[in-house]
């Protein structure tokens, strides 16, 4: 198992309570201008808060970094808030479907202890974007945790485009989803824009390197 103390303080990039992807990008640039870690911690204990985007760019890094026969090691936040998050929109889950690695093989020694901790966050007690946040019945199923969570998979080598091959349904159903007319009211309640311009996506499919 890897430590935090087994790692080069070199090797280890520690961000602050607010990780939004202009400071992940710049935390991350000014290392590795200076250097090359063949062995590298990206550690989140101090978070409080996490950009959605700054998650899809931790897989994006780890699958290039592990092309390169790089290892990459993740610190979980300290706070609890934050790791219910994570586990509510299914990012471990996530992780190693688009990596082919086990979220748990790549967390330091130190945070293996919240492995098994109950989320206790998020009641799904509500309505709107509240009640969308997570389904209580999904306990012990393997229905969606959280109707905004993580859906990721990954392409099989002879698999050239995203619409055909053994994932090519995921897309259409996950458009007939977000299509549903009670989502649709939800959305326009909570996530209404002045404008067409002005306007959000509320889905995002991301193809990673």
């Amino acid at each position: 198992m890897t430590s935090r103390a087994t790692i080069d303080d070199i090797d280890q990039v520690q961000f602050s309570r607010s990780v939004t992807l202009d400071r992940f990008d710049e935390t991350l640039a000014k290392h590795f201008n200076v250097r090359r870690s063949q062995v590298l911690l990206l550690d989140f204990a101090p978070a409080r808060y996490i950009d959605l985007a700054v998650l899809l760019n931790l897989i994006s890094l780890y699958r290039r970094r592990k092309e390169k026969h790089q290892k990459t090691f993740v610190g979980i936040p300290r706070d609890k808030r934050v790791r219910d998050f994570l586990r509510v929109w299914r990012y471990p889950q996530a992780f190693a479907e688009a990596t082919g690695t086990p979220f748990e093989d790549v967390i330091v020694e130190e945070d293996r202890v919240y492995r098994g901790e109950k989320q206790s966050t998020y009641t799904g007690l509500g309505s709107g974007l509240a009640a969308l946040t997570y389904d209580r019945d999904s306990i012990g199923t393997s229905r969606k945790k959280n109707f905004f969570e993580f859906t990721s998979y990954e392409l099989v080598p002879t698999q050239r485009s995203l619409f055909s091959g053994p994932v090519g349904a995921i897309p259409r159903i996950e458009a007939e989803r977000w299509n549903n007319s009670l989502i649709r009211e939800v959305l326009s309640t909570h996530l209404v824009a002045k404008s067409a311009t002005d306007d959000v996506a509320r889905v995002a499919i991301v193809t990673l390197p």
